[in-house]
C-alpha cells in the first residue's frame, strides 16, 4: 500500500490552506465534516505530489461506517 508523506505545519499553513479554502468550506457545509479535523496538518499528506486527507476518523460523509456495505 502506498503511503502519503506528512505535510509539515508551516508548509500546510502557507501553501495548502490558501489553496483548499473553498474545498474545506464545501466539505464542512455540504457533508457536516468536522472543521477541526480538516484544518489539522496531521490529517493531510502528499500522495503522488498532491495534498490529500489521510485520516478522518469514523466519518463517511455523515454515514456510520457500520451501515455502509462495501
Amino acid at each position: 500500500m502506498k503511503k502519503a508523506e506528512p505535510i509539515p505545519y508551516e508548509e500546510f499553513k502557507q501553501k495548502i490552506i490558501p489553496v483548499i479554502g473553498e474545498f474545506l468550506d464545501y466539505m464542512i457545509k455540504e457533508f457536516g465534516m468536522d472543521e477541526f479535523d480538516l484544518v489539522c496538518n496531521f490529517n493531510w499528506g502528499y500522495f503522488d505530489g498532491k495534498p490529500v486527507v489521510i485520516d478522518y476518523g469514523h466519518n463517511y460523509f455523515g454515514e456510520n461506517l457500520e451501515e455502509v456495505s462495501l
